[in-house]
């Protein structure tokens, strides 16, 4: 009873993760006007896959766009517009890990048209 509890809590915590994000301005959907292409990626914690979380993709232009994914077991894909982008990241309940989520966010990525777009991302605690 204990574990599903757990588990409810850790789902309800997400969800409001998720919201929060969209709040913020993340979107699944890119602007129209922009080419998107499908990227990839993962995201690692010391070197091991991050169990669950959310990425948003943002446009450093503030013009073309933005999308976010959830993470699961390290991994995510979504669709992002072309061009250089800032990368946030929301890990619930992980305070060591608040400045991935932030404008201060060292966390960049360059989308190509014609390039592979899988992108990997090594968190480290503070």
């Amino acid at each position: 009873m204990l574990a599903a509890m757990k588990r409810f809590l850790n789902y309800m915590a997400l969800l409001l993760a998720f919201a929060l994000l969209m709040a913020e301005g993340c979107s699944r959907s890119a602007a129209p006007l922009h080419k998107s292409v499908p990227i990839t990626g993962r995201v690692t914690v010391a070197g091991k896959p991050l169990r669950e979380g959310m990425i948003c993709i943002i446009s450093t232009d503030n013009k073309s766009g933005q999308s976010a994914a959830e993470i699961k077991n390290g991994d995510f894909a979504t669709n992002a517009t072309l061009g250089s982008k800032r990368v946030e990241i929301i890990v619930p309940r992980n305070r060591s890990l608040a400045i991935y989520r932030t404008e201060k966010s060292p966390l960049q990525a360059d989308v190509k048209e014609d390039g592979k777009n899988h992108f990997e991302f090594n968190l480290t605690e503070k």
